[in-house]
């Protein structure tokens, strides 16, 4: 049995339930794309950001609403005569609106529609990492069963020396003792395949939690595809500045309210007097407001433009991180795909001949027991060598999507 880690070769069958309601084996089997919808289909954190939408743009629109008027009625000399209806009562009944100035309303509608802002780049960012989180569980599902069938082809490598010893021992050119050695490899390798499948076990419930899946029926994992460093992509920028810039948004607009803030309300008051002393009646016209002498919230209206240069420092600190990174991330990508493409263009088969110019000769007396052992552990080496390389490629281009939000089409638009 030769594996040569061929992406696009080999087809994984894990145990998945939840996949498919009502069904057994799926016919198709489950990519990396259609895993990452169904985990984020109706998904619980992306509905918390929704309903902070909501609730900014109630928010929003309360903002916007005048303040309500207030009604005043003031009675005087009203019960002092002997006779409840004394001619010295007076009756004044007024009514009173403030009337907000320097543009408030908008000023406070602006800052909770700014909120909304906020919210809608913390849904992309959570969304994003959900993305980043399943396609990681589904690499390591997919990689942990080609671990498996690693361990499988070792214990099957170990077979095969094992018979070759035994003939050898029969036909009298080995002593029995070299037997025991070999025996040693065969628990060894079973041990690893024992291992192999439990990790396999734990990768594919992992998987299948992303979207509250069970075991059960088994679904099949489609391959990963082949390892190739992808072209730049358009939405990492927005993604990651997205929420640095609404909270720049949020700072101007909260220093914009803070400012309008500084001029209190006009009141206007509109009203009618009766007077029982001078048998008149007079319509009352007020107006008025707090004079700011005292305090006319500069200190307020300083940390709110402090704040605002606060956030724009923060997202230009975030935009030089996420370069950083990205370059990084980019590199790391292109260092394990050029390793695994040597791997597996010159090493491995490299690795294959010599095992089996080992075997032809030791099953022709010309090497012995340690010669066989030695080349099956390198062979075995490689392999893991290659499937070690396959994992961090994987594990650097899953960042390098992230980094770049090319891993959610609905994210890049």
């Amino acid at each position: 049995m030769k594996l040569r880690f061929r992406p696009g070769a080999l087809i994984v069958a894990l145990a998945i339930a939840g996949l498919f309601p009502g069904e057994g084996l799926t016919q198709e089997p489950l990519t990396i794309d259609l895993a990452v919808a169904r985990a984020l289909a109706d998904h619980p954190e992306l509905a918390i950001w929704d309903a902070e939408m909501a609730q900014h743009e109630a928010a929003a629109r309360q903002a916007s609403v005048y303040p309500n008027p207030e009604i005043e009625l003031e009675l005087e000399e009203w019960g002092i005569q002997r006779s409840w209806l004394a001619d010295e009562a007076e009756g004044t009944l007024l009514i009173r609106q403030a009337i907000p100035l320097l543009n408030r309303r908008n000023a406070a509608a602006e800052v909770a529609r700014s909120g909304q802002g906020l919210s809608a780049a913390g849904k992309a960012w959570a969304r994003a990492h959900l993305v980043r989180e399943v396609r990681q569980r589904y690499a390591r599902a997919a990689l942990a069963a080609v671990s498996v069938l690693l361990a499988k082809e070792g214990h099957q490598l170990s077979l095969g020396v094992m018979e070759a010893i035994s003939r050898r021992i029969e036909a009298g050119d080995l002593a029995p003792a070299e037997l025991t050695r070999v025996e040693v490899e065969v628990l060894q390798s079973e041990l690893a395949v024992e291992d192999a499948e439990a990790v396999a076990r734990t990768a594919a419930v992992a998987l299948a939690a992303s979207w509250a899946g069970e075991l059960g029926n088994g679904v099949e994992l489609a391959p990963l595809p082949a390892p190739v460093v992808p072209e730049a992509a358009g939405g990492g920028e927005r993604l990651w500045m997205a929420a640095a810039e609404a909270r720049v948004v949020t700072a101007e607009a909260e220093a914009r309210l803070v400012q309008a803030e500084v001029l209190p309300n006009l009141e206007v008051g509109v009203g009618w007097r009766e007077s029982g002393a001078f048998e008149t009646n007079s319509l009352v016209v007020s107006v008025g407001m707090p004079v700011p002498l005292w305090n006319r919230n500069k200190g307020q209206l300083d940390v709110a433009r402090a704040e605002a240069r606060k956030a724009r420092f923060e997202a230009a600190a975030g935009k030089r991180e996420w370069q950083a990174q990205l370059a990084e991330t980019r590199d790391r990508v292109r260092a394990a795909q050029v390793r695994h493409k040597t791997l597996q263009e010159r090493l491995l088969p490299a690795l294959e001949a010599a095992h089996q110019t080992v075997q032809d000769g030791f099953a022709q007396g010309r090497f012995d027991a340690l010669d066989l052992l030695a080349s099956r552990r390198r062979l075995l080496e490689g392999k893991r060598a290659a499937l070690e390389t396959l994992n961090g490629y994987w594990e650097a281009r899953i960042d390098l999507d992230w980094l770049q939000g090319g891993a959610d089409k609905e994210m890049a638009q």
